[in-house]
């Protein structure tokens, strides 16, 4: 006779037909929109521990021999043994629930997760993250819960229906970063702002035909940070000169990955040239005035 707890088991898939344990889900040790994570955690899954697993094993094999009636013991032992082994059986894993006011906590110390073609649930004892899905199943929203409280939120945009990210939105308790991309991926802004929108950091980047950059331009309270890059016809970088408002302060120029000068600016006049050789910076210096 089929156990009832058969039944609940095949309960359990149909209602939830794509439960997967952290292991198999989160092998790489990232998740998405949080990062790595320690590998021992992600191994985690919904399996219990070898030696309860042994203990539960043994514990069966007991209860079919003792609980078969054409075997020796009368029908109270039998039932007896059966309780027993009732309770010897580790309770069913908790699954990932949502409610209006967020994810409730799991129990055992444990990852979980859970995937539908809608987003995807990851869960642990004190923090959750909820990713969900636009209708082209690209992520479009993903929420991090901790201690009962949202603590991080990051929305996507993308290019038409490419896969290709147009805008990523990080937003926490103190502000938010916005950073935006071209079709090739290159990062084309980053914007950060405090919790009321004011903004507080930039970086806008310009791009070649060839994709390689060729200025950025940093600002942050009244300061702005002006880098130009000049490269050679093969485009390797032969040239990067920094600038900050408005005024030149530093020149790098190389001769190839090894070899370089830097030129330090002040007011206008050279101050300082330091020559690299083999990428080792050499004792001798040459600080000149015009």
């Amino acid at each position: 006779m089929i156990h009832y707890r058969y039944f609940a088991l095949l309960a359990t898939i149909l209602i939830f037909p794509r439960l997967l344990s952290a292991e198999n889900l989160l092998d790489s040790g990232y998740i998405p929109g949080i990062g790595i994570v320690p590998h021992a955690l992600t191994r985690a899954s919904v399996e219990l521990p070898a030696d309860t697993e042994t203990d539960a094993t043994a514990t069966g094999d007991a209860t079919t021999a003792t609980g078969d009636p054409s075997t020796t013991g009368t029908e109270s032992e039998t039932q007896s043994a059966s309780d027993t082994a009732d309770t010897a059986q580790p309770a069913e894993p908790a699954q990932v629930q949502l409610s209006l006011s967020g994810p409730q906590p799991v129990p055992h110390g444990k990852v979980y997760s859970r995937s539908e073609n809608a987003g995807i649930v990851i869960a642990g004892q004190d923090s959750w993250y909820l990713e969900e899905f636009d209708l082209l199943e690209r992520p479009a929203i993903g929420t991090t819960w901790t201690s009962g409280e949202i603590s991080r939120q990051i929305s996507w945009l993308y290019y038409d229906d490419t896969q290709l990210v147009r805008t990523r939105v990080d937003t926490n308790a103190t502000g938010s970063t916005v950073t935006d991309y071209d079709r090739s991926g290159h990062v084309l802004s980053v914007v950060t702002g405090d919790a009321d929108g004011k903004e507080l950091t930039s970086i806008r980047n310009s791009y070649g035909d060839d994709g390689t950059i060729t200025e950025s331009i940093e600002k942050a309270d009244k300061t702005v940070k002006r880098t130009t890059y000049i490269y050679d016809k093969n485009a390797f970088l032969i040239e990067k000169r920094g600038y900050t408002n408005g005024v030149l302060n530093i020149v790098y120029r190389w001769k190839d990955e090894d070899n370089w000068t830097e030129t330090i600016y002040s007011k206008g006049h050279v101050v300082l040239v330091a020559t690299y050789v083999d990428g080792e910076r050499q004792k001798e210096t040459n600080a000149k005035k015009r």
